[in-house]
């Protein structure tokens, strides 16, 4: 079965189970986890507290970086979510 891998960048409010609901809404998809660092982040005008993401994945082959980029935007309305091909 033919892959590809992505990279997702995610920042949300800070949530302490952020890492957990990445994984499990990848896992859904069929990803494969390789990488997940999760780090705090302070927003630069106001001082929110915030989480940022960087995800290395396997995608199946039959799945598109835009289904993945919706199923981790359900996690929460305030995320903001890029992904690349890596």
């Amino acid at each position: 079965m033919e892959t590809q891998q992505a990279r997702f960048d995610v920042i949300g409010f800070e949530n302490p189970e952020f890492g957990k609901l990445l994984q499990v809404a990848l896992v859904h998809q069929g990803a494969s986890i390789a990488s997940l660092q999760v780090a705090p982040l302070s927003a630069p005008m106001t001082g929110d507290h915030l989480m940022q993401a960087t995800v290395i994945a396997t995608l199946p082959a039959d799945c598109s970086l835009r289904e993945v980029e919706h199923a981790i935007e359900e996690i929460s309305d305030d995320l903001y979510v890029t992904a690349q091909a890596a």
